[in-house]
């Protein structure tokens, strides 16, 4: 291999002539004797040695950057000084491509939350507070999920515009992660794309890309276990296998959309990766040791859990969460599909436009059967995410971004692979660089009012539309403006992100107060407890929100409670403040004593409600 690799020595004194060296001068230089032959063995530059015209097809081997460019270098008939000065264009363009993400993305620091991510964010805190999940706050997530938000709570010191800042740096380490997993499987010039496409599709607006969801923290954790794990099953390292199962069973228990993640790492394992030495029967004894790391990170918190006692009211939650989900007919999901993809389509038409003709550029472009086959693993697995609940969330296409970038990198390696078949090889180089440049410009340009002039009350209505995200931080506002230190504060809806904006808690453990309407076992206790805590120490204020989506009630809903404390919030509150929305969105502000003889005219609103007496009771 090293001698077709070098040619014939008018080849080699034609490459020393012009400034190129010889493959098996790299050989020795980096690599050394092979371990099981004794021979020296030049490992080949994946998709150079197919992409480009005149290369030779050598044995894949994932490559040593060092080679990997002396060998793009001398396939492509440069220089080394030619192309060095290329090659440091690389980390400039991502340089600037990241630094221009954080800067769109930080500018949205001071966006209202959305109900979800206060939750989250919430739930952090009480963690912080010396909470125990499913215990002193009743929420229906994976205990992932608590424990990373109370890691981002305390980092920001409960400050949400640095939660924004924070989780924009966990994109952008997701984005080089991105990058080096492209790297291995697709070359540097498809991996720079890539990160181009993932950086444009995680701004979009439609995904919630501004926000601070946990769908941000799946991605960095799964592309961070599936490269650690494509570089230990390279390099036959047991404990790296152990690392690779650990942060992908961390994605799986923050969001359990990331099992898919886990399953494809799995498979991958199994059948996409070349065997060494045993085959299959040595690759799967190494499967143990993937799901050892799982074991490793499971284990702890499943423990600490019991030893809480929290397990009765994990099995309580999930028999709720499960009947949330079978709310959802398969009729219901065919018909919101198209209306969500219509509109994820129009945020960043130009990246779903390369990413859907990039997916049949999987099949035909030039890969190798491996990486063939693990690109088309991964996108179907990341398809796979965005289905659990039938709802298909703007949020959960965040999980489905990484393997949309990939399909517009192999597209750009189409094009090039193309271009250098019919034009002078030198000139095919930088044509992975143009396409991302081109393309990131482009739709910045379309896109440059929502991203740097942005007003945060209509981007919420363009993708949230009627929920009453802007109005929660006005009322949070207007109670924060008469709360006096102890004053507490009920919310009637689930929109916890008021307690967040007023720095209070719920005075019960039940932050979703939709659960006082759903039909179960323990209905009436939980009722019964909700009652029993605000009697005991009855808030100051109290918020109403009366818009469907803060309570997405059940076909079989009880909603007694909530009758019954409307009564009782009439006789001992006064209603301060309206805010409600007609059908196309303006708001009505109705502030003082104009508010108490005020009628709505609508059913969306929410108003807010002192007691009569001034002060806690």
């Amino acid at each position: 291999r090293v001698a077709n690799a070098c040619g014939s020595p008018e080849d080699v004194r034609a490459r020393k002539d012009r400034g190129g060296s010889c493959p098996a001068t790299w050989s020795k230089a980096l690599h050394g004797p092979c371990k099981r032959t004794g021979s020296r063995q030049f490992r080949a530059f994946p998709l150079g040695a197919r992409a480009l015209p005149g290369a030779r097809t050598f044995r894949s081997r994932p490559h040593h950057p060092r080679v990997a460019s002396s060998y793009f270098a001398d396939v492509a008939g440069l220089s080394m000084q030619e192309y060095g000065r290329l090659k440091y264009v690389r980390p400039v363009f991502l340089a600037i491509l990241l630094l221009t993400y954080a800067w769109v993305r930080i500018g949205f620091r001071d966006i209202p939350l959305e109900r979800d991510e206060g939750a989250y964010v919430y739930m952090g805190g009480v963690l912080l507070d010396g909470g125990v999940p499913y215990i002193d706050l009743l929420e229906p997530k994976p205990p992932g999920l608590f424990y990373t938000y109370a890691l981002l709570y305390a980092i920001s010191g409960g400050d949400l515009a640095w939660m924004h800042v924070w989780m924009a740096l966990l994109v952008t380490g997701s984005a080089l992660l991105l990058h080096a997993l492209a790297c291995r499987w697709m070359g540097q010039g498809a991996a720079m794309v890539s990160v181009a496409a993932f950086v444009g599709l995680s701004m979009s607006l439609q995904a919630s890309g501004f926000s601070i969801q946990s769908e941000h923290i799946v991605v960095f954790f799964s592309l961070a276990g599936l490269l650690v794990l494509d570089r230990s099953l390279e390099k036959g390292s047991w404990s790296g296998l152990v690392l690779a199962g650990m942060l992908l069973c961390w994605s799986v228990i923050t969001k359990l959309n990331g099992v898919f993640f886990a399953l494809f790492g799995t498979v991958y394992a199994l059948f996409a990766h070349p065997a060494r030495e045993g085959g299959r029967v040595k690759m799967l004894g190494r499967l143990p040791l993937l799901g050892g790391g799982a074991l490793v990170v499971l284990v702890p918190v499943l423990v600490v859990l019991w030893a809480q006692a929290a397990w009765a009211h994990i099995w309580l939650w999930a028999d709720l969460a499960t009947d949330y989900v079978a709310r959802m007919t398969w009729a219901d999901a065919m018909s919101l599909l198209p209306r969500r993809m219509e509109v994820m389509l129009r945020d960043a038409p130009v990246w779903w436009a390369l990413a859907c003709l990039g997916m049949p550029a999987i099949m035909v472009g030039p890969l190798m059967q491996r990486q063939r086959v693990a690109l088309g693993l991964f996108v179907v697995a990341s398809l796979l995410t965005v289905v659990p609940g039938w709802r298909f969330f703007g949020h959960y296409f965040l999980m489905l971004f990484p393997a949309l970038a990939l399909c517009v990198g192999q597209l750009a390696n189409v094009i090039a692979h193309w271009m250098g078949a019919r034009i002078e090889q030198g000139r095919a180089l930088p044509v992975h660089l143009i396409f991302a440049i081109g393309v990131f410009v482009v739709d910045l340009c379309m896109q440059r009012m929502k991203y740097f002039e942005p007003d945060h009350t209509a981007v919420l209505r363009y993708v949230y539309t009627s929920n009453p995200f802007p109005e929660a931080r006005m009322v949070a506002d207007l109670i924060n403006s008469r709360k006096r230190p102890g004053d507490g504060v009920f919310v009637m809806g689930f929109e916890p992100q008021i307690y967040l904006y007023t720095d209070t808690r719920s005075p019960t453990r039940w932050l979703n107060t939709n659960a006082l309407m759903y039909v179960h076992p323990l209905a009436d206790s939980v009722r019964s407890e909700v009652r029993h805590a605000l009697a005991a120490n009855p808030p100051r204020f109290v918020v109403w929100s009366q818009h469907f989506t803060s309570w997405m009630p059940p076909p079989r809903s009880d909603q007694s409670f909530l009758e019954s404390y409307w009564n009782e919030l009439h006789r001992d509150y006064r209603v301060i403040a309206w805010f409600e929305q007609d059908p196309t969105f303006n708001l009505t502000v109705v502030i003082g004593d104009e508010a108490s003889s005020y009628t709505p005219k609508g059913d969306r609103y929410i108003f807010l409600a002192e007691r009569k007496d001034g002060a806690d009771t």
